[in-house]
């Protein structure tokens, strides 16, 4: 899209309605203009939306589809009122309202949906008739995989079974969990009455029950189908009266002509590790073979970690703790479990994978790797994660062979293949694969001509790769991103093709993961794993410099467009049993709309905020400066409502990172914001909005950013449009630490808000993070804010991008807020600069908001906090 079009077109009108009484003679001209002269002249006596106005807006978000593309629906959020559930009918447009969802998802037939309120109320919702069962004091809630059951747990043990073909609802008493068999036809069902708890096995078409286990003292939990549904795996629980550890058995119920129960008691069971015990509350599940289970141990010595106790005793912090003691009182040591094992009921063999030394297992596909580490190996550190040595165990010989040293946790560096014999990592800049069985590794990236990872991002150092996309079926080929492209890559390298031509135009592709609107059961601690089948059509994303949208490409088709616009297009859903879709739409001056895709054609589904078309239409454009490393940067620079050539406005600087990724975004005008600021309000108040793009030079933080920000607004002054002494700064968060910066070192914008941010970096280096128990140096050290190393191996960097170490230059009035609550970024950082600029006898002004945290939730709060920014922001801009 060419965003200087309006201007133009603008321009035009100007001059042809200008000069109409002039070439008034000229028929054919004014025949030709005079809807244009017309439709200026509308525009032109269309106001700006007031604040009144505002509560008739709303966002569209999280829309859906059914499995047989029949139903959509999504929630339309109203600040400060609850939510409204839209469904509608993709072929005949009906609709049906509902309020409030929290979650909602339509049953795998298609016939119905379940919402979820915030009141821990479930709807069913039966779509054909329009008519709903409500359930309050939801526990659990599942669909049977067929979709023709729906089974509800309350709060008070009272279990319904609903037939969503009929609608019948049969209640039963005293249950504590319930699970549907994979093929729809069972329901095991836990019962506790006080007397005798028993686990049956109910036929949910006759009801009919079969009792598989009792017991007087013991209770029944953690059920897990095999896929075949011909095993059932369950725990019982009996406390021990006498102090001792919770005794527990692990059940296999075999549910053939020949019923059959196998049960794992921990003290007879031969190759059970010493001085641990089973969990009642751990999560079980079976191997895709559907005969081997997995569990989890703890050691003995965690019961006696008593976190209540630990933090009311004196606390030794000694210097070589891997961990810091209010990190140890956050999270569980790992090597204090859980466990991974694996259970053969028939051979009756047991397994430890996971143990003290190695307590970390992931398990590969198929379950015969497991992929083992210790996540403290290398501690103390002083990144977020630390790295690990990764070793590989088979299952079957009990074998380790180390895979790769001093490695990053992160798993998004690594995929298995869908065999689980090979796993691509990414290390040193390259994409490998390890061959599990040849104890070998491949760089397969090694032929591919472009760079494969960035640095451009929100961590110092790091480099990133672009991602890995998937595997193929056959375990042959993997898929890997570069800058723009998706490559198609042998496992041993050899082979390679690029399958977009992004590059020539600066498209990005990628696949698309989120094709259905699902959430399927995934197994604990297991890989994510993408299957590519490049035989059956597969979705890609694509977003350009001018357009955006889906493609459909398999490998003998190519590349298909399937829905591109030059606007924001995002939010695709397919439905899972039709080749229909819908996707969201949206633009600066497009409100969220929905398309519904069909046999190659599109149609308008659904508009919102239709009363956007009564008021001023948004302007804006991009601008274009350079970075300090002459780097070509754009921002978004959004006019006034009403704007008047030859007059000069104030202009407000909203700044952060990258910003001008959301120039096709529909911004949607409200008072409730969370940092308190919305460019609608000030749009509407007479201000020019500029959203610049930062980028950083490593250890310059701050530095950075003041030469950015210069950059963009003497690209803005140029045009003569902005008056230079009514010009404000506006950040929060990281943005909130770029405008306490900016305000110790210019004094050219005439005021400056700074919401939540750091401003002492010693300080704040040397502080423990609120949500974690970390150190908060990793911030600085890999993350954020950029400095790439510690704050006492470059003392001077840190005082040069410091705030506080330049306070004493603050010369322009500054707002600073916070929630008094907030363990983000800690409220004392505002509150040092607050009292060293008091101090001083600067113009300051500090807003602390009570019960609030990093972004303000409460509603009122929210509506506070603009008003105050944009009343006090006036007094310095406003003549």
């Amino acid at each position: 899209m060419n965003h200087k079009t309006l201007d133009i077109n603008m321009a035009i009108q100007k001059m042809i309605c200008a000069h109409t009484p002039r070439i008034s003679q000229l028929v054919v001209v004014i025949f030709l203009f005079a809807t244009v002269c017309s439709s200026f002249g509308q525009a032109v006596g269309k106001k700006s939306i007031p604040q009144e106005e505002y509560s008739k807006w709303s966002n569209l978000y999280a829309p859906i589809l059914s499995n047989d593309g029949k139903w959509a629906a999504w929630r339309l959020n109203y600040p400060g009122i609850t939510d409204t559930l839209m469904i509608l009918n993709t072929h005949n447009k009906k609709v049906m309202k509902y309020k409030e969802a929290v979650e909602y998802e339509f049953s795998p037939n298609s016939k119905w949906l379940y919402s979820y309120h915030s009141d821990r109320t479930l709807q069913l919702i039966n779509l054909e008739r329009n008519e709903s069962k409500n359930f309050p004091d939801l526990e659990l809630f599942y669909f049977s995989d067929a979709g023709d059951y729906a089974g509800v747990l309350d709060a008070n043990n009272r279990f319904s079974l609903v037939d969503l073909e009929t609608g019948k609802t049969t209640q039963l008493e005293h249950v504590s969990w319930f699970k549907f068999s994979p093929n729809g036809k069972w329901a095991a069902i836990t019962f506790v009455t006080g007397e005798k708890n028993s686990i049956v096995l109910m036929d949910v078409q006759s009801l009919q029950k079969s009792v598989i286990l009792k017991s007087d003292d013991s209770t029944f939990s953690r059920l897990a189908w095999n896929e075949k549904s011909s095993r059932l795996a369950f725990m019982e629980t009996k406390v021990d009266t006498t102090g001792n550890p919770p005794r527990t058995l692990l059940h296999e119920f075999q549910n053939g002509s020949l019923p059959k129960l196998l049960t794992l008691h921990p003290p007879s069971q031969k190759g059970f590790p010493m001085n641990t015990y089973m969990e009642g509350g751990s999560k079980i599940f079976y191997a895709a073979d559907g005969e081997r289970l997995f569990f989890y141990v703890r050691p003995k010595s965690y019961l006696e970690r008593n976190i209540d106790t630990l933090k009311n005793k004196v606390q030794v912090w000694k210097g070589d703790d891997p961990w810091i003691v209010p990190q140890q009182l956050r999270f569980n040591d790992p090597a204090m479990g859980p466990w991974l094992m694996q259970w053969k009921p028939e051979q009756k063999e047991l397994l430890q994978i996971a143990t003290e030394k190695l307590p970390n297992a992931y398990l590969l596909p198929n379950e015969h790797y497991a992929l083992l580490f210790d996540k403290k190996q290398y501690e103390p550190q002083f990144k977020y994660e630390g790295d690990a040595d990764f070793y590989v165990m088979d299952l079957n010989t009990k074998d380790k062979k180390r895979m790769v040293e001093k490695h990053t946790i992160d798993f998004k560096n690594k995929y298995p293949s869908p065999n689980g014999k090979y796993i691509a990592y990414y290390k040193n800049k390259k994409w490998w694969v390890y061959t599990i069985p040849m104890d070998s590794h491949t760089d397969v990236s090694v032929n591919l001509p472009f760079d494969l990872d960035t640095t451009d991002h929100s961590s110092s150092n790091a480099v990133w790769p672009y991602g890995f996309a998937g595997w193929s079926p056959d375990n042959k080929w993997v898929y890997i991103y570069d800058e723009f492209d998706i490559w198609k890559v042998s496992v041993d390298g050899r082979e390679f093709h690029r399958i977009t031509n992004g590059r020539e135009d600066k498209t990005v592709f990628r696949f698309y993961r989120k094709q259905y609107e699902e959430y399927p059961f995934q197994r604990f601690e297991r890989f994510t794993l993408d299957i590519l089948d490049t035989e059956k059509d597969i979705l890609l994303e694509a977003n350009g410099p001018k357009h955006s949208g889906y493609y459909s490409w398999n490998s003998k088709k190519g590349i298909t467009p399937l829905f591109t616009k030059d606007t924001k297009v995002d939010n695709l859903k397919q439905a899972k049993e039709a080749g229909s879709y819908i996707v969201q739409e949206e633009s600066f001056d497009i409100p969220r709309r929905i398309y519904f895709l069909e046999d190659g054609k599109e149609a308008l589904l659904y508009e919102s905020n239709l009363q956007h078309k009564d008021f001023v239409s948004p302007r804006q454009e991009l601008i274009s400066y350079k970075s300090f490393d002459g780097r070509d940067l754009q921002g978004i620079l959004m006019y006034p409502d009403g704007y008047v050539e030859g007059v000069q406005y104030p202009m407000i600087v909203h700044i952060y990172e990258r910003l001008s990724d959301r120039f096709y975004n529909y911004i949607t005008p409200t008072m409730n914001n969370g940092d308190g600021f919305n460019p609608k309000v000030y749009t509407g108040q007479g201000y020019f909005v500029l959203y610049p793009d930062i980028v950083y030079k490593l250890g310059d933080p701050g530095i950075s950013a003041l030469q950015c920000v210069k950059a963009a607004v003497e690209s803005v002054l140029k045009t003569e449009m902005v008056d230079k002494d009514r010009m404000a700064l506006q950040g929060h968060s990281f943005g909130g630490y770029e405008a306490a910066f900016i305000a110790t070192q210019t004094n050219m914008f005439a005021a400056i808000v700074s919401g939540a941010g750091v401003t002492d970096f010693r300080s704040f280096y040397l502080t423990v993070g609120g949500y974690d128990g970390r150190p908060d140096s990793w911030w600085f050290e890999e993350h954020q804010w950029r400095m790439g190393t510690s704050y006492f191996d470059a003392p001077e960097a840190y005082k040069r991008n410091s705030p506080m170490d330049h306070v004493q230059q603050v010369n322009i009035p500054i707002l600073l807020w916070s929630g008094a609550d907030d363990v983000h970024i800690d409220v004392r950082q505002n509150i040092e600069f607050y009292l060293a600029l008091r101090r001083l006898g600067k113009d300051v002004t500090f807003l602390n908001y009570p019960n609030e945290t990093h972004a303000i939730q409460n509603s009122k709060n929210q509506k506070d906090l603009t008003n105050r920014i944009s009343n006090w922001l006036a007094g310095y801009l406003k003549p």
